[in-house]
């Protein structure tokens, strides 16, 4: 690769231990590494941070261990990674550090594994990146001089001496004791395509009454779509993440929007039309999944109608008084199927108190949605007051919604991120839209 050899280190919070002491080595023979925190540079974002890291590296290590199948930044990571390597721009290496149930999309893979011990693992990475790297340096005793040894060993008897002395209460002295000051660790792990750090929380869930859809609808919906009026909504959040802000009103003519996501039978009608590639999904009334931006902009063609904007999406999700969820606020597993709920998917509309302002479904949960948007985190400060159709170009497609394997926030209807519009994965499905006449 043209790249200069820097290593991205994707790895979960609760292996930090073992990833940094990666990075350490790895840093020896002078490969440049990218890891989080300590590569994030001040003012940067993390989601920024990442795709500059991934943009820059020409290598990708994976920390496969139970805790990373569990976190949604090595997901996403992973993905984001894999995709770049088809198009030759990195190249992914998972290392095999604990026991795990290695994903299907990684098991092709050579792992390199360091449960025969560190240093094996590290001397197989080594020479995969094709660098030697050196032992750590130890202090050289053997030229220490005779009097050298003898202050060694009376600085030893004076530390012993001071401790017996403190031991048997000598010198005690009287002080004050000082709270020390908590200092906040981050850690991030990371989607590619841009996702936010996992959180749990320990505040009390407060959910809003279920707000009762509106009935004034001045034409009938098609089956199985609902109706969202023209006007204004709040767009965007401040207290999400940066491509979330500046929180913005937004004007947009009426649309309707499929109740639920797309499901198994509903896609297979498409596929034996011959407009449509098989996904693996066979679940009749679970949500499609497996679907590209592609696949799911060709279904919607079919059906008629077309992939949301991600306005729409958002104003159909949230309404116009800027909640956090589709009901409100707060988020259990009565009202959404997502990470903390266990399980994968569920039937489309089975979580009924989770209804949208309009009446959608699963708008927080069970599948991530691809919307019609190129993903650009900064386009909000530019995006027109009305209609907004998003971006002109670019790398990445939003989804948008959260998934049955991802955490609360990002089930928040404010919450966006982009991935590479011909990935394919089990959390990802799609719903589709249409004009009002």
């Amino acid at each position: 690769m043209a790249k200069t050899k820097q290593v991205f280190i994707s790895h979960a919070t609760k292996d930090a231990k073992f990833a940094h002491r990666l990075a350490d080595d790895l840093r020896r023979p002078g490969v440049r590494v990218w890891i989080a925190p300590e590569s994030i540079r001040p003012g940067e974002s993390w989601v920024s941070a990442i795709e500059r890291g991934l943009r820059e590296s020409s290598h990708a290590v994976v920390v496969l261990t139970p805790a990373a199948l569990e976190s949604e930044w090595v997901k996403k990571e992973t993905d984001v990674t894999i995709a770049q390597e088809r198009k030759g721009r990195i190249q992914v290496i998972p290392l095999d550090v604990k026991p795990c149930a290695v994903p299907l999309f990684l098991s092709s893979y050579h792992m390199v594994s360091f449960r025969r011990g560190y240093d094996a693992g590290l001397s197989q990475l080594a020479d995969i990146l094709g660098v030697r790297i050196p032992p750590p340096e130890r202090p050289d005793w053997r030229g220490l001089p005779i009097w050298g040894w003898g202050v060694i060993v009376l600085m030893a008897a004076l530390v012993v001496g001071v401790v017996i002395f403190l031991d048997n209460g000598g010198g005690k002295p009287t002080a004050t004791p000082v709270p020390e000051a908590a200092t906040p660790t981050v850690t991030v792990t990371a989607t590619a395509t841009p996702m936010p750090l996992t959180a749990t929380s320990t505040s009390t869930l407060t959910l809003t009454k279920t707000p009762t859809p509106p009935t004034n609808t001045p034409t009938p919906a098609p089956p199985g779509m609902v109706y969202v009026p023209a006007g204004e909504f709040i767009m965007g959040s401040d207290e999400g993440e940066s491509n979330e802000q500046p929180v913005h009103t937004v004007y947009l003519d009426a649309f309707y929007i499929d109740k639920t996501e797309v499901t198994n039978a509903q896609y297979r009608k498409c596929v034996e039309a011959g407009a449509c590639d098989a996904p693996s999904g066979t679940i009749s009334y679970h949500p499609v999944v497996y679907v590209s931006w592609n696949d799911a902009d060709a279904y919607c063609e079919w059906a008629g109608k077309r992939l949301p904007i991600e306005a729409e999406w958002e104003k159909a999700c949230r309404g116009m008084d800027g909640r956090t969820y589709p009901w409100g606020e707060g988020i259990d597993c009565d009202h959404a199927q997502y990470g903390e709920c266990g399980g994968g998917t569920v039937p489309v509309g089975s979580k009924s108190k989770g209804v949208s302002p309009y009446g959608a479904l699963d708008m927080a949960g069970n599948v991530w949605e691809w919307v019609a948007d190129w993903y650009d985190s900064g386009y909000y400060s530019q995006s027109p007051g009305s209609n907004p159709s998003g971006p002109d170009s670019g790398e990445y497609r939003v989804h948008r919604g959260g998934s049955w394997g991802d955490n609360r926030e990002s089930a928040r209807c404010a919450y966006r991120a982009g991935l590479d519009p011909g990935l394919r994965g089990d959390r990802l499905g799609f719903r589709c839209a249409r004009g009002s006449p």
